[in-house]
């Protein structure tokens, strides 16, 4: 029988700290009911994807509109792929889009009351949790080498496994005994630290998904790594102890994170810590011009992948906004088009005097969507609505230019869906040739467009 205690000591004879210290340190908010605490937490290793914007916003707007608090946490435990500059690109490229918080990590450093918002800075609260875990047994060192781990997995795909990874008969150090851990410590063996998993695959776990509804997936029985063997945590069990900590009640994040789920569910519990609600979200896809199917954007691939890129372009940063708020939210055109006088952020208002600093003129394009266009081509982007949506809001929208928010509307071109697709290429050209030169490069509203030279 492993005495547990001994083994949490052996390993962390420098934490002294108990989650019950934690939990003083840093208390429930005080917030009114129904506030939605919600974080953007890039890792430092490039530019700003388009995508991390998407999901900047999406924490954004929930914290605001729910009366509670949005911060920025740099995940910086992956040191291998972080590069020098990389923090500062992320601030950047949040800065440029407006996308403000109430805490967090900034330029001037780090502000809040549940400092420190950087990963790299909170080892010992990730080591004081695991400890915890291994005194109650739900945790152990695990000795295995590279090498026997590689043979874990041939012999996995010899005798079938239908699941990959460390667990059950197949996890060697999961009833190592006190003495053989004793003495591989003494040894100086280099180890992980891993989950004792309870999960059962027969077993299934129910959540509610605020985007998707009922999620039913099969229990975590994997030994996760909690802690690598320098001690530093993995993305897994750091953002578990840090979404906790930091009061977090509403996670944001890309569809790609939902097999990871069961394992941070379980990663929760064994912790004793309440499970936040969870809101999984498309990822930002486009057409591929080889195949002229969806593929997600890519960092290597397109240029567009980066925020930099709009900005560079000439993109108003509240006209890309708007527009990912129609991919955010299927009901949003239909919102605009209820509300087409309704200011986002001073959208009309900024976006005006953006352009007349500039010594451009400004339109109004009233259909939903329009067309995307590059500074040599135009190619259909998403396309809805049609010429009556112009005639049934032209009333209610010319009067912004006697407001002089704008100088002029313009009906936006778009693509009929029983149009044939040769016929609706020579509109477009017929529409291209028309803008051009009228110094009208962009409508303000329903997405990003860019028209003219």
């Amino acid at each position: 029988m492993t005495d547990c205690a001994k083994i949490a000591e052996l390993l962390f004879p420098h934490i002294q700290k108990t989650p019950a210290d934690l939990e003083a340190q840093y208390p429930p908010r005080q917030l009114p009911e129904g506030a939605r605490v919600t974080r953007f937490s890039p890792s430092p290793t490039g530019h700003l994807h388009i995508g991390g914007l998407f999901g900047a916003l999406a924490d954004y707007m929930t914290a605001r509109q729910s009366g509670g608090v949005v911060y920025l946490r740099i995940e910086d435990t992956d040191k291998k792929r972080e590069i020098g500059d990389g923090v500062a690109a992320i601030l950047d490229g949040l800065e440029a889009f407006g996308i403000t918080f109430d805490e967090g990590v900034t330029k001037d450093g780090e502000k809040g009351a549940y400092c420190p918002y950087t990963q790299s800075a909170r080892v010992e609260i990730y080591q004081i949790m695991a400890k915890d875990l291994v005194r109650r047994g739900l945790a152990y060192p695990c000795f295995c080498t590279a090498e026997e781990l590689a043979e874990l997995r041939d012999r996995q795909e010899r005798e079938g496994a239908l699941l990959r990874g460390y667990f059950g008969k197949y996890a060697k150090c999961r009833d190592l005994s006190d003495e053989e851990i004793e003495a591989n410590l003494k040894a100086g063996k280099p180890y992980v630290l891993r989950l004792r998993s309870d999960g059962d695959e027969a077993r299934r776990i129910v959540i509610e998904d605020m985007a998707r509804g009922k999620l039913e997936m099969p229990e975590n029985i994997i030994d996760e790594v909690l802690l690598k063997s320098d001690g530093v945590p993995t993305y897994h069990f750091a953002h578990i102890c840090d979404d906790h900590f930091m009061r977090t009640t509403h996670v944001i994040r890309g569809e790609e994170w939902l097999p990871s789920l069961p394992k941070h569910i379980a990663l929760f519990r064994a912790c004793g810590f309440r499970v936040p609600k969870y809101a999984h979200t498309p990822q930002i896809m486009k057409i591929d011009e080889e195949t002229g199917g969806k593929r997600k954007i890519s960092k290597r691939k397109d240029p567009e992948a980066a925020v930099s890129h709009f900005a560079e372009e000439g993109y108003p940063a509240e006209s890309v906004k708007e527009y990912l708020l129609t991919l955010l939210n299927s009901n949003f055109e239909d919102w605009r088009r209820a509300n087409v006088d309704a200011v986002i952020s001073g959208v009309k208002q900024e976006l005006s005097a953006h352009f007349r600093r500039t010594g451009r003129k400004v339109a109004f394009g009233v259909s939903p969507f329009g067309i995307w266009a590059n500074r040599k081509s135009m190619s259909a982007g998403s396309l809805t609505g049609g010429l009556q949506s112009f005639f049934a809001q032209y009333a209610d929208t010319r009067g912004w230019v006697k407001k002089g928010w704008i100088d002029y509307i313009v009906p936006q071109l778009y693509w009929p869906f029983s149009m044939d697709v040769a016929a609706y290429a020579a509109l477009a050209d017929w529409w291209a040739e028309t803008v051009k030169g009228t110094n009208v490069n962009l409508y303000i509203g329903h997405g990003v467009y860019r028209l003219g030279e």
